[in-house]
């Protein structure tokens, strides 16, 4: 199965709101200046928090629908694979988590096994709808409940319904087709996600309570505003984020390395706790950390087929895992399967 490339600029773009809202907590920056909120903190709450986790949530659960499919056909302990790939990402978050504490990575792995490993028992024609309406359901549940417990079960659960339908590919397929239905669609997804974007926002403005809410629909008209974008002209333009996102987790740790280092100089960047200009600081570094981290990819993967990190859990997840059959695997880099170690690593 090869690489689908829109869901690689999701990922990316998942990452870039990511660091966002990652930024304040590792500097340490307080929201209230002058006794009021700060313009860029108010500016992010309507932007950013609650609106690229579930993207990345919801591309968890697909990739581990795309992972599955290939697997079985290559080895014989498919959901040994799948086991030790989510163990080995726990243990990556356990570790990340001692400098960032709340991040993603731990609880992410921990509900794969909890949710997405038992889901590889139903057979495939009952997939797409049992996972899928488990998966709204407990999404409903944490939106009605403000707990958000089940949040992360319920977007796993959504992604892998979605990817066990097939519908990234299809959606590619039905692009590489063209004609003007694909342009009149894709007009009608452009507006209507600008205008659920824009809804969810004043609604999240006039009830806070709202916000997981806002954000959940937030994040979905951001999803098919990328999608529709990522062809044509847009394709090209969008290739950083491609990139990115076929690295997101090396880059994902690697902007949590980057804001502890701008941390130990945060006074003089005038990103310290008290500096009036802290907020509007820090988002000007991220942006400069996630140009730094596109370049740096793109000469990576000139060479590589994988990030460093990925390239770990691969190799992790494939330990002592039999073959299916003899045959040779493809050395195809832009496979989103696994790949021989000298496709990877040449």
């Amino acid at each position: 199965m090869r690489r689908i490339d829109h869901l690689d600029t999701l990922r990316g773009f998942a990452l870039c709101g990511i660091i966002f809202a990652n930024a304040p907590a590792l500097l340490h920056l307080s929201p209230i200046r002058d006794d009021r909120p700060d313009p860029v903190y108010t500016a992010l709450g309507y932007l950013v928090d609650e609106r690229f986790f579930p993207v990345f949530a919801t591309l968890f659960g697909l990739s581990l629908a795309l992972m599955w499919r290939t697997t079985r056909e290559r080895t014989a302990s498919p959901r040994r694979v799948l086991a030790q790939r989510l163990i080995a990402i726990g243990v990556l978050g356990g570790l990340h988590q001692l400098f960032q504490p709340g991040e993603a990575l731990l609880p992410y792995a921990l509900a794969g096994l909890l949710v997405l490993l038992p889901a590889t028992l139903l057979p495939d024609r009952w997939v797409p709808v049992c996972a899928g309406v488990v998966g709204a359901v407990l999404l409903a549940d944490a939106l009605a409940t403000t707990a958000g417990v089940t949040t992360v079960p319920g977007l796993f659960l959504i992604g892998y319904a979605v990817g066990m339908a097939d519908v990234p590919a299809r959606i590619e397929a039905a692009r590489d087709r063209g004609g003007r239905a694909v342009g009149a669609v894709t007009a009608l997804v452009v507006c209507a996600a600008l205008t659920a974007a824009v809804t969810a926002a004043a609604l999240q403005y006039a009830d806070p309570r709202l916000s997981a809410a806002a954000g959940i629909v937030t994040a979905a008209a951001y999803s098919a505003l990328v999608v529709a974008a990522d062809r044509g002209l847009g394709h090209r333009l969008l290739t950083p984020l491609r990139l990115l996102g076929r690295t997101a987790l090396t880059n994902y740790l690697g902007a949590t390395a980057a804001l502890i280092a701008l941390r130990a100089v945060a006074a003089p960047l005038g990103l310290g706790t008290e500096d009036p200009q802290a907020w509007p600081r820090m988002t000007i570094a991220c942006v400069v950390i996630l140009v730094c981290q596109a370049a740096v990819t793109a000469l990576w993967l000139r060479r590589f087929a994988q990030g460093p990190m990925e390239h770990l859990v691969r190799t992790v997840s494939r330990w002592g895992a039999r073959p299916a059959v003899a045959a040779p695997v493809s050395a195809d880099p832009t496979e989103e399967g696994p790949a021989p170690l000298a496709a990877t690593y040449r």
